[in-house]
């Protein structure tokens, strides 16, 4: 085991895998195999490497091993960014930031799966506290329980999602609030101004999810 943090991360191999967790948090193992292009015996052996030397944590989702690096992010920005991780939650997630307190009927307005597969995740989603569901009669209404944190946490590791649904999200979060660029650049960094609501307008979510 490694003196200390420069010691653990001497070995290149090593250190290209450590610094793709931090611009890639909640990578999965396959993920960050493919990522480094290395032998996947050798990406599991410097993750355990890794691990031992607290430069990295593991949290489990699922079938998943989801991989962070030690005290960058607190635990719920952790669980919120690997229900993220997922495409059906992430687009969830993005509708109920525009359009919150919506029905299970209407939230299959905009996703394309079946209601059997929406219940699946809105559940798992509040399990993991990333939604809110209160009951209404016989219908529930879901809503993001922490705005604030998951559109910055969407805003701020957009290019690790590699999704253009992201994308578009934070071009229009950022637009609707700040008309000036350099605003925008900044924003991304602020907790208070991304708390600030967008429009409950159904035609740009509809942009947004679909393009």
């Amino acid at each position: 085991m490694g003196n200390n943090k420069e010691d653990a991360l001497e070995l290149a191999t090593r250190r290209a895998i450590y610094q793709y967790i931090k611009a890639c948090p909640g990578a999965h193992l396959r993920k960050i195999h493919r990522a480094v292009n290395l032998p996947f015996g050798q990406v599991l052996y410097h993750l355990n490497y890794l691990e031992k030397n607290d430069l990295i944590v593991v949290k489990k989702d699922g079938k998943f091993n989801r991989y962070f690096g030690k005290n960058l992010m607190g635990r719920k920005e952790k669980e919120i960014i690997s229900i993220l991780r997922h495409d059906v939650p992430r687009r969830i997630a993005i509708l109920l930031l525009f359009k919150p307190r919506m029905t299970h009927k209407e939230i299959l307005q905009y996703v394309d799966i079946s209601p059997s597969t929406l219940s699946f995740h809105l559940n798992k989603m509040v399990e993991s506290e990333i939604i809110t569901r209160e009951s209404r009669g016989r219908e529930s209404l879901y809503w993001v329980t922490d705005e604030k944190l998951t559109a910055k946490t969407l805003i701020m590791h957009r290019e690790s999602f590699n999704s253009e649904v992201v994308d578009r999200f934070a071009d229009v979060w950022l637009s609707l609030n700040f008309s000036d660029p350099e605003e925008r650049a900044e924003a991304a960094k602020d907790d208070e101004v991304l708390a600030r609501r967008v429009p409950d307008d159904g035609n740009l979510v509809t942009t947004v999810l679909n393009g």
